[in-house]
């Protein structure tokens, strides 16, 4: 593999991590936006997990461009 090819390769991964972080956030957001009273407590565990899980997309994604650009 040539370094333009894997330069590529991982500027795509980076933005299909995005990609899924982005629907994750949405996932999260839909989540609240149907909750009735009786289920918005659970339904809100559930998306500060959706959340998180997005940030942690993100970080993993930066380290790696990080790390993609270092070496």
């Amino acid at each position: 593999m040539t370094p333009d090819q894997t330069r590529s390769y991982l500027e795509g991964e980076k933005h299909a991590t995005r990609v899924a972080s982005c629907a994750a956030r949405l996932a999260a957001l839909r989540l609240m936006k149907d909750a009735r009273w009786w289920n918005r407590r659970r339904r809100g565990f559930m998306a500060r997990a959706l959340l998180a899980h997005a940030d942690e997309l993100e970080r993993s994604a930066e380290t790696d461009a990080v790390l993609a650009q270092a070496g």
